[in-house]
């Protein structure tokens, strides 16, 4: 019964995208961009939909979509790769999709090396084309960025005023089963919404807040107050400390005036800040006796123990791409984590020395792009990736298969691989100052018409 049920689904696959990849180049034709926008529009509302059906506990049906979307998704996107090779692209930083490109295959290598793609499901290891797939059809969208942010905040939105209308519909079923810090009248759990999590819940709701800054929308306001109670209601402190960051690296990159002196200044002001608000912080997080808070602090800090002793055992490639998947057997199988609570970490021990490595110059690459830059959103959701990172897994899209964990990276993604779309800022006061001498040929001309 399995042989037939693989048969089937390979001849379904051979069929199925090429018929995909031809409808994905003639809409491309038409609208430069659009299979793509398509495609993230698909992704937000099924693993949308997945999340709320699995809180308002119909497990058959979230599983269906569960299944439908894990084996659609990846099929999906190698007929959107292999149509978007003809394409030349517009990403302004083409080191950045090289590196993911190069950290996705080795995460394939580690993964046959280890033994583990007999270990795990056939819907698990289709995950492994995530992150390439994502990344080439990002790389080489020839769309409009204004157009791809756009959609972005449409869909964001979604997420935001969607969570806030299933709170109000469902309150107990909206809520996560993580206590409130501090209560809001009588709520006294974190808001999820329609999503698995509060902190994906809160990056979707930051997300939103860094592209609406500086766009000119219909009713911006509203929407800007939707993400801010999203924030308040998510209790996400990891999120709001790298909102403050990226509003920061907004200002420096995107403001009028010296540069240098935005810095010296903001570093002031944020130090300022941390000397009045820093101790009180820090005891609230010392002495919380809320077991959410416990148990998260000394998870993560097991989970960075764990990884500290095992990756030396296998130091070059890893262990593999599903190292935490209880059926692989590993050092760090059964431990009840699903990844490593640290993109670098997780990096370590996948795919080794080389993996960490590719991920450090990522980061080293995306600061230098965004220091050269005066793209505000871009240089906010880089210091907000980079900020993440240190306590999520944001470019592991492998371990989640269809889920909103892997929408919210898209999310991210959609911003961070076409890179900045400005003019250097070295530049800028030239173009926008004209020499004399234009000045006074378009007067000649002017007075000559």
């Amino acid at each position: 019964m399995t042989k037939w049920l693989a048969l089937g689904m390979l001849l379904a696959v051979l069929v199925f995208v090429p018929l995909v990849t031809m409808q994905w180049r003639h809409a491309e034709k038409k609208s430069p961009g659009r299979p793509l926008r398509f495609l993230l529009w698909l992704l937000v509302l099924g693993t949308t939909a997945q999340s709320i059906t699995t809180s308002l506990g119909n497990e058959s049906l979230a599983n269906v979509i569960f299944t439908t979307g894990s084996l659609a998704l990846p099929a999906v996107l190698v007929a959107g790769a292999v149509a978007a090779l003809a394409d030349s692209g517009m990403s302004t930083n083409p080191i950045v999709p090289g590196l993911l490109l190069l950290l996705a295959g080795l995460q394939f290598v580690s993964t046959l090396f280890s033994g583990q793609l007999n270990s795990v499901g056939y819907i698990i290891i289709l995950g492994l084309i995530y992150l390439p797939g994502f990344t080439l059809i990002l790389w080489k969208n020839p769309g409009p960025v204004i157009k791809l942010r756009q959609t972005l905040i449409a869909c964001t939105g979604l997420v935001v005023w969607g969570s806030l209308a299933f709170q109000i519909v469902d309150p107990v079923a909206a809520a996560s089963d993580l206590p409130r810090r501090y209560a809001v009248g009588s709520l006294t759990d974190r808001l999820s919404g329609v999503t698995p999590h509060p902190n994906l819940l809160a990056f979707a709701a930051g997300t939103m807040l860094i592209l609406l800054v500086g766009t000119k929308v219909r009713l911006r306001t509203v929407h800007l107050s939707a993400c801010l109670v999203i924030l308040v209601l998510t209790e996400a402190r990891t999120e709001t400390v790298s909102l403050v960051a990226a509003f920061a690296a907004y200002r420096i990159v995107s403001g009028t005036g010296s540069r240098t002196g935005r810095l010296v200044w903001l570093t002031l002001v944020g130090a300022a800040g941390w000397l009045l608000a820093g101790p009180t912080l820090m005891n609230s997080v010392n002495s919380s006796e809320l077991g959410s808070d416990v148990g998260t602090f000394n998870g993560r800090v097991a989970a960075w123990d764990l990884v500290e002793a095992s990756w030396p055992l296998k130091p070059i490639f890893g262990w593999g791409a599903f190292v935490f998947d209880d059926r692989t057997g590993t050092a760090l199988s059964n431990t009840f984590f699903l990844n490593a609570q640290n993109q670098f970490l997780e990096a370590l021990i996948e795919t080794g020395l080389l993996g960490a490595l590719c991920v450090v110059v990522l980061a080293v690459a995306l600061l230098y792009k965004t220091l050269s830059s005066n793209d505000g959103p871009y240089a906010a959701m880089v210091v907000s990736m980079l900020i993440f990172s240190l306590t999520e897994v944001p470019l592991t899209l492998h371990n989640f298969a269809f889920n909103f964990s892997v929408t919210a990276s898209v999310l991210m993604l959609c911003v961070i691989i076409p890179g900045p779309r400005d003019v250097p800022a070295r530049l800028a006061e030239k173009v926008q100052k004209p020499s004399e001498f234009t000045v006074h040929r378009t007067a000649s001309q002017a007075g000559a018409g």
